[in-house]
């Protein structure tokens, strides 16, 4: 995949795949780009298998390249809203078997599975999204922190000033 050349446009190529463009335009240069998240959009009402082979496709892409999980990372807030959709699909209570010989690869149907593979990637996801929250969390926390001591250094210094 184009996205994992590692250069100076890597981040511009991912940031097309992962969101399209919302450029509007005309000319002969101007060409409409479908990004992967709003493929899964248009896919949860009317192709939900497609909707998971988009999400099972950016989780693995994510696992296995690093520039990838980044990019998922900082942009979690436009992807959070398809692993709610997922964890959904996964919960209702129709029960599937798994002795049934079902499969979201199947080219048959257009709507979504609920196989143990779907429950891996819906793990998977929730995991990045926990790191993601985690690492944001983590973030806010060092900002503040470092916010609280140049607060406290600046107190310090106008009080040994003798300024109030």
């Amino acid at each position: 995949m184009a996205s994992l050349v590692e250069d100076s446009l890597q981040t511009k190529r991912l940031q097309l795949a992962f969101e399209g463009t919302n450029e509007s335009g005309s000319g002969d240069n101007y060409q409409h780009i479908t990004g992967l998240y709003s493929l899964i959009r248009t896919s949860i009402e009317s192709e939900q298998r497609r909707a998971y082979q988009t999400v099972k496709f950016l989780i693995n892409l994510s696992n296995r390249n690093s520039a990838c999980k980044d990019y998922f990372s900082s942009t979690a807030f436009q992807w959070e809203f398809a692993i709610n959709w997922l964890k959904q699909q996964m919960q209702t209570s129709w029960q599937w078997s798994p002795a049934q010989n079902v499969s979201n690869e199947d080219t048959d149907t257009r709507s979504f599975q609920r196989t143990r593979s779907a429950q891996f990637t819906l793990e998977q996801a929730q995991s990045l999204l926990q790191q993601t929250t985690i690492s944001n969390n983590d973030t806010s926390t060092n900002e503040l922190m470092e916010l609280n001591d140049t607060q406290s250094q600046s107190s310090s210094q106008s009080t040994l000033a003798g300024i109030d």
